[in-house]
This record gives structure tokens, sequence and C-alpha cells, in this order.
């Protein structure tokens, strides 16, 4: 989506709430509850063009899908700066009053 064009109120809600269904989706997954699934699948599918694990099938599909709807889109979706626990351990180096517990 253009980051300069204006978008109502209601395409607004519908966008804010379609994000939380994709995390809320990533969560249930087990992967980084701040990622989207178009992120990590985007992740998949460049593991696998450096050659590493192909992907597995579902995901394959779904990643096709979305970038069938929107050219590149799980590509264009990664997020760097999410995903591997990020969020989790960087709560944990921040947080000074659980700093030297094991999680």
């Amino acid at each position: 989506m253009d980051k300069n064009k204006k978008v109502g109120p209601v395409k607004r809600y519908f966008l804010g709430v379609a994000l939380a269904l994709d995390q809320l989706l990533s969560a249930i997954r087990g992967w980084d509850h701040d990622e989207t699934v178009s992120s990590v699948l985007g992740k998949m599918e460049e593991h696998e063009r450096a050659g590493g694990r192909k992907m597995r099938p579902i995901p394959k599909v779904v990643s096709r899908a979305l970038n069938g709807i929107d050219e590149d889109h799980c590509r264009e979706a990664i997020e760097r700066d999410e995903g591997k626990n990020a969020i989790a351990d960087s709560y944990l180096r921040n947080n000074s009053a659980i700093r030297g517990k094991r999680w």
C-alpha cells in the first residue's frame, strides 16, 4: 500500500483489524507475536532461495496466494527487526526487575 495515500477511517479500521489478526495468527503458530505471517513467509522464501531448507507445502501455498494478490507481498513485508523472539529478548534486556533471571 502506498504510504502517501490517504486512507479513510473505515479502511483504516479494517486494515488495523487485519494486521491484528495477522499478528495473532503468528503468535498462535509460535512465531514472534509482533511479526506478521507475511514477514515470516518472506523470510522462509529468502532462506529457501539461498539454498536453505525447503518451505513446507502449506506455507508455500499461502505465500504464493499472497504474492498472487500483491506482487512480491511476502518479500516486501519482511520485518528485519522482528522474529526470533526479538521482542521478548529486548524486553528481558531492558527490564531491570527481571534482569538476570533465566527464562
